[in-house]
């Protein structure tokens, strides 16, 4: 849900869009996550009548947090697996990630 915020602010809309789920959906973890200081929202500069959803310097701290265990993770399945083989496995999620959709 975060991820997608670093870019700038979207919209609930563009938001569901992107992750693939219902604007209903987005607006329940976006108030969760505002009240928990890691979102905030916005009125759009380019139209009074929306808001975007924008990340807070909490939402930019736990994103840095996120990325460097991800890749601490992916490391040390490196180490276990060896390149080729870690390759194989992102490939085979991704395909797995593809067809959940």
């Amino acid at each position: 849900m975060l991820v997608p915020l670093l870019g700038g602010g979207r919209h609930a809309s563009d938001l569901a869009e992107t992750l693939g789920v219902s604007r209903q959906a987005v607006a329940q973890v976006v108030t969760r996550l505002e009240q928990d200081g890691y979102l905030t929202r916005i009125t759009d500069p380019g139209d009074a009548r929306a808001k975007l959803i924008c990340l807070t310097p909490r939402g930019r701290s736990a994103l840095r947090t996120m990325r460097a265990t991800g890749l601490a993770v992916e490391d040390e399945w490196r180490d276990h697996l060896g390149p080729e083989r870690l390759a194989d496995f992102r490939d085979t999620l991704v395909a797995l990630l593809a067809a959940g959709r």
